[in-house]
């Protein structure tokens, strides 16, 4: 392995948020050593870490059931939508494609439209074509990563 490459593993690594992080962008780099400390990151051993009230990362999961509750239910239909897709013909083929799609409408609110609503309205076009910018360059920058460390 190249010399760069060896410093590159042993540096300490920098944490950042990303954008719409649910955790404070000065809370990253606490939460990302804490995930690191942990031996198999799985869900699970994640809530388990953060059940410590020591922990930078137990202020930012919910403790109380009922609300918890509420909040899971919110997400299992957000895995619903994210998961439904349509089947298209194009040019005479049958191609899958994303049924929903996430935006954040003129009052401000995370709503899901479909692809003829987002193509047709330019703010949610704008937004999503931004996602997919910003997916594809950090899918370029894995794959250069993963390339270089290639024997």
């Amino acid at each position: 392995m190249k010399q760069r490459q060896k410093q590159m593993l042993i540096q300490k690594i920098k944490y950042k948020a990303r954008a719409g992080a649910p955790f404070k962008v000065d809370d990253a780099q606490a939460i990302g050593e804490e995930i690191s400390d942990i031996r198999t990151k799985q869900p699970r051993t994640i809530v388990e870490k953060a059940r410590n009230p020591e922990t930078t990362l137990h202020k930012y999961f919910d403790w109380n059931n009922s609300v918890a509750g509420e909040k899971w239910r919110l997400q299992q239909a957000r895995n619903i939508v994210n998961h439904l897709i349509e089947v298209k013909i194009i040019q005479g083929e049958e191609v899958e494609v994303k049924s929903f799609f996430p935006v954040i409408n003129a009052q401000k609110e995370n709503v899901y439209v479909t692809q003829t609503e987002a193509v047709s309205n330019p703010n949610y076009r704008r937004q999503l074509l931004m996602d997919m910018k910003i997916t594809l360059e950090n899918l370029l920058k894995l794959i250069n990563i993963f390339s270089s460390l290639e024997d």
